[in-house]
């Protein structure tokens, strides 16, 4: 049922009639609330060097805006996985009110049995750690996971124009000043529905596109892969500050020394990257989560009698790049490959 542009029921075709490469298969992982989508790509050459990749999307986000990363990377030699949570994609659907008080935890259970999934899979293959590779509200779930220690998972980590550790009320802000009437039509036209920033192609675009992407792609990604209706209670749990840099960093594999002699302890443990026409996640606020990072790893060096390598090591430890003409959906604009590229180099 809709009404005044807003849905109220779920959808059960989200993301199946989405073009995919002939390499990206569907599957599921078993939970006990139900079935969680995840896209696959096996790369067509073993190459045990390689880490998994685990791709998570945002808020109205689902897996199928990694297809294009699923393709690029595996075809690389990276085993490569997209998931979608509960209520996103052709995950396991939730009714209306069970979805607007779902917290950050119960969607961090999600991204844990993804991650333990895939792990488990390439256990024995002698691969390094999987790398979970976030967006958006799934870079608060990851940090958020790191930092209260759910899983035992990375020694790195990629954060796509992420919700930053310390909050997101800039982040909001930012939205009610791309869109001044936001808050009027979202409690007086659409009675408090939270796809009400998002209930036209051209809200869509302006919040997650940059202004050259075509129509035709923005259309696709709001009929084919957002959700109806989003939890509320994920992204308020976000606007104070909801996890530890420092638990972030211990968490990315941050050697005591990090200027050791191996090579491996010498590799960035953190890359951010930002859009740089990110009207949200602006690169202001991706910078200030990378300095807080930084700060982070900084502080961990001090503790483990590393003085002299906190001065050096720092900023290598926490990469930044900005993709200039991507607006917020990084891998999902018409500059996904750059963002791509980026994250290759990372991974190298």
């Amino acid at each position: 049922m809709s009404l005044f542009n807003v849905q109220w029921s779920p959808r059960k075709d989200l993301g199946l009639h989405i073009k995919l490469h002939p390499s990206v298969f569907r599957t599921h992982i078993n939970t006990p609330g139900g079935h969680l989508e995840l896209l696959c790509a096996t790369p067509p050459h073993h190459d045990a060097s390689k880490p998994p990749l685990l791709f998570i999307h945002g808020g109205f986000g689902a897996a199928t805006e990694y297809r294009f990363f699923l393709e690029y990377f595996s075809s690389r030699g990276y085993p490569s996985y997209a998931l979608s949570v509960r209520g996103h994609g052709n995950s396991y659907s939730v009714g209306f009110w069970k979805m607007l008080f779902t917290s950050q935890h119960q969607m961090a259970l999600d991204v844990t049995a993804g991650i333990r999934h895939v792990i488990d899979k390439h256990r024995f293959e002698g691969r390094p750690d999987i790398v979970p590779v976030a967006h958006s509200a799934g870079g608060a779930l990851l940090q958020y996971i790191l930092s209260e220690g759910l899983y035992s998972i990375p020694r790195r980590i990629g954060l796509l124009g992420v919700i930053p550790c310390y909050g997101s009320v800039g982040v909001y802000w930012n939205w009610v000043k791309l869109d001044p009437i936001y808050p009027l039509r979202m409690y007086l036209l659409h009675f408090g529905h939270p796809r009400s920033p998002l209930s036209s192609t051209r809200l869509v675009k302006q919040a997650f596109f940059c202004d050259e992407c075509p129509d035709e792609r923005v259309r696709e990604f709001e009929t084919q892969e957002m959700p109806p209706y989003e939890s509320m209670a994920w992204p308020l749990a976000t606007f104070g500050m909801f996890a530890d840099p420092e638990k972030i960093v211990r968490a990315a594999g941050l050697p005591a020394r990090y200027g050791g002699k191996s090579e491996v302890d010498l590799r960035p443990r953190v890359l951010v990257i930002a859009g740089g026409k990110d009207v949200l996640m602006k690169p202001g606020v991706m910078a200030k989560l990378v300095g807080l990072l930084r700060a982070a790893v900084r502080l961990v060096l001090v503790s483990a009698g590393s003085e002299g390598d906190a001065q050096e090591g720092v900023k290598d430890a926490v990469e930044f790049r900005v993709v200039q003409g991507s607006g917020h959906q990084l891998m999902n604009d018409i500059h996904w490959k750059e963002c791509a590229e980026n994250l290759l180099k990372f991974l190298q």
